[in-house]
């Protein structure tokens, strides 16, 4: 049975307790997607389609209630859903070869963001990669002691990965533009070793000629920025996001980080 373990802000506390696949078993081969998919529902044939090659996917704006039934093939699903107006949901899928634990976020939950993480030991001795999925309401004020608060995680474990749709739009990612929901967040990474490792694609559909937007972030810890290949790919799958791919290890000689 997966347990749930408390995220604590406070650096070294946070004890991991499975261990399951060694740093080369699991590091040098991860794939993980991140994707708002607009309402998974409808897009079933197409998420069985690309989660072949996956490991993890990290889904926003999934509009599943908790009477919604919803089931992928070969991976176990961490929901959580739409339970007040305003709510669009998440969902983290996870190969059933992999074991994982919760990541308790209640230290990190406010009315504008809806988060969620797993954990998972890789290595003998009980390294963690941590990852967690968001998605910020675009609608809603998210204050800065927020993205402060999420930023002390990178001082409590060395691998680390935040996706989402944070519908922060900075120029320093490949936005046409920048506002303060972004320099909030880069304020708030500018002290810890985290890096923003999109690869400069617009990750949000737009009618030609109007501003690129990229607000589906990838932020990575340092072990992990320099091991990730990050790739934007060009199906929206019928959403109007497109999916972020990332891969963890394997034979890359150049990762190209765009912030820190």
């Amino acid at each position: 049975m997966n347990q749930i373990h408390s995220f604590s802000l406070t650096p070294h506390t946070y004890q991991p307790t499975t261990i399951i696949f060694t740093s080369k078993d699991l590091l040098n081969n991860i794939k993980i997607l991140q994707w708002n998919c607009r309402g998974i529902r409808g897009k079933l044939p197409f998420l069985q389609h690309i989660c072949q090659n996956l490991d993890i996917l990290c889904l926003q704006d999934t509009l599943l209630y908790p009477h919604s039934t919803f089931r992928i093939n070969a991976f176990q699903s961490i929901r959580k859903d739409s339970e007040q107006p305003g709510q669009r949901g998440i969902c983290i899928l996870i190969k059933n070869n992999l074991i994982f634990n919760h990541v308790d976020t209640s230290a990190l939950q406010h009315p504008s963001v809806e988060i969620q993480g797993v954990s998972i030991d890789y290595s003998e001795d009980k390294e963690q990669l941590i990852i967690l999925n968001i998605y910020r309401h675009p609608n809603l004020h998210t204050p800065q002691i927020w993205f402060e608060d999420i930023s002390r995680l990178f001082t409590t474990a060395k691998k680390i990965l935040i996706v989402g749709d944070f519908n922060a739009h900075h120029t320093a990612w490949g936005g046409s533009k920048t506002d303060r929901v972004s320099r909030m967040l880069l304020n708030a990474m500018d002290n810890v070793q985290a890096y923003i490792v999109n690869d400069g694609k617009p990750t949000l559909l737009t009618a030609p000629g109007t501003n690129r937007s990229v607000i589906d972030i990838t932020i990575a810890s340092a072990d992990l920025a320099v091991a990730c290949e990050v790739i934007t790919e060009e199906d929206t799958g019928d959403s109007d996001h497109f999916s972020v791919n990332i891969s963890i290890g394997g034979s890359f000689s150049f990762r190209h980080v765009l912030y820190n």
